[in-house]
């Protein structure tokens, strides 16, 4: 190698070696100021069954500590995760709550695959839900460590809904905190516990004016924002609260409706409010350390290839980089995406989906090695097929899993597409740093097998 040529991979090696540390001070520097190794709670990631064949995924954060503890039971949002809720599972649960956090649930067949219904009636969705939760209230009250005098049940936009209901259901709940639920039931009497309602002010689904009105179906009574009728001694306490600026998913991650949620609960189980800070990891910041994330793998990817070159006959070592490759994508997408947004797993309930999907990229990765094998086939073709085994492998498996529900296929392909770009992203950095099909094949198989059943109804 010339001069020249030395002076130019010199000046590519310093600059992906600045993207790389850039990149993982990014990612982890958040990461690890989140991370509290004396964390106080422990978290389970929970397929509950709720009767008749029918389940509903779960998070359960139980508190440290001796003796019973108060508990809330809280409804995600409709279709969405639990994980999604993370900050509000992990600040109650480090203010001594017992947090169940529950998300979508479906109905299997006796072979164990989902079953699809569509349920076109509100009030008959709305009944099903009641009727779930209240086999997940018993579970909960059933658990030694909680107190099962002291619950709070609540939930967000879908999940208020149906507290609203467990309300009128268990008169003997200690509250319910309520975050943008619209549609409360018609009911000829008025609700007599604890009862908190919120949402953002930019909220276009339950508008401010909609939550009032709300409160007013609810108790009976127009109330102002911010000022606390009644009294906690007699649990009649309520209260609502319009963030500002916070629109139906910054919900999730406004600190001020966490606090206010917090605040209220711990005064509707006998105890005193908090008035310090309260950590809540905010949407942009899990985006971020996501993007830094993969700034930082792809930078790896890039430059361990060009040490890779210099060893051009040890093979073991080029053998084993995809498969340190998809570590580092687990540990990236694991303290993002799978802690705040979406669950990735792996669980232990999914292994019959994990079989399944291993088998069918394998046949199909085998399949496709063969054509690559072709002599005259140029490199980009290679990376064509690259997207064509994650295509057919999440479309088949898809297709077994769906079976073929409208909506649920619609659901599918727009989190597919988003599974295909995640994944397409570091073998595109393999195959430009000049990593053969065969080998990229390792790290595809891997992350097929891990995310396409993340993706998919339990």
């Amino acid at each position: 190698m010339n001069d020249g040529g030395e002076r130019m991979l010199g000046w590519k090696q310093a600059i992906l070696s600045f993207l790389m540390l850039a990149g993982l001070i990014g990612w982890l520097g958040p990461t690890l100021y989140d991370m509290n190794p004396a964390e106080d709670f422990e978290v389970e990631h929970l397929l509950l069954s709720t009767g008749q064949n029918r389940c509903m995924q779960a998070t359960l954060y139980v508190p440290e500590g001796e003796g019973q503890s108060p508990a809330i039971l809280f409804g995600a949002g409709s279709g969405a995760d639990p994980v999604l809720y993370t900050n509000w599972g992990e600040i109650f649960a480090r203010h001594g709550f017992v947090v169940l956090m529950v998300g979508p649930g479906n109905q299997r067949s006796d072979g164990g695959m989902p079953e699809w219904e569509m349920i076109n009636d509100r009030e008959t969705l709305l009944e099903n839900q009641e009727e779930q939760f209240l086999l997940l209230l018993d579970y909960l009250k059933g658990l030694p460590e909680v107190d099962p005098k002291r619950i709070i049940v609540g939930g967000h936009s879908g999940g208020a809904n149906t507290a609203y209901r467990l309300a009128f259901e268990k008169r003997d709940v200690s509250g319910v905190i309520a975050v943008a639920g619209r549609f409360p039931p018609e009911n000829s009497q008025f609700l007599q516990n604890n009862l908190l309602l919120a949402t953002g002010s930019h909220d276009t689904i339950v508008t401010p004016d909609k939550i009032r009105e709300v409160g007013l179906q609810l108790t009976g009574r127009y109330m102002e924002e911010g000022v606390l009728y009644g009294s906690f001694d007699n649990n009649t306490a309520k209260k609502i609260l319009i963030s500002d600026g916070s629109g139906h998913l910054g919900e999730c991650f406004d600190e001020d409706i966490i606090k206010e949620c917090l605040n209220f609960a711990l005064r509707s189980v006998g105890k005193s409010q908090t008035n310090g800070l309260i950590n809540v990891v905010s949407l942009n910041s899990v985006l971020f350390c996501l993007m830094a994330g993969l700034l930082f793998l792809i930078s790896f990817i890039a430059l361990s290839n060009e040490y890779v070159k210099l060893r051009l006959h040890d093979n073991k070592l080029k053998n084993i980089m995809p498969g340190i490759y998809f570590i580092l994508f687990y540990l990236v997408l694991s303290t993002t995406i799978s802690k705040h947004l979406r669950f990735l797993g792996p669980v232990d309930y999914k292994i019959q989906q994990y079989l399944i999907i291993a088998a069918i990229t394998i046949v199909v990765g085998i399949a496709l090695s063969r054509i690559a094998e072709n002599p005259g086939l140029s490199r980009r073709i290679s990376l064509i097929l690259d997207l064509i085994l994650i295509g057919i492998s999440t479309a088949l498996f898809t297709l077994i899993y769906t079976q073929f529900v409208q909506f649920q296929l619609v659901t599918q392909m727009v989190l597919g597409i988003a599974i295909t770009l995640l994944i397409f992203l570091p073998l595109l950095a393999m195959y430009s740093s000049g990593m053969s099909f065969k080998r990229r094949l390792i790290f595809n198989i891997l992350s097929l097998i891990w995310l396409v059943p993340a993706i998919t109804p339990v």
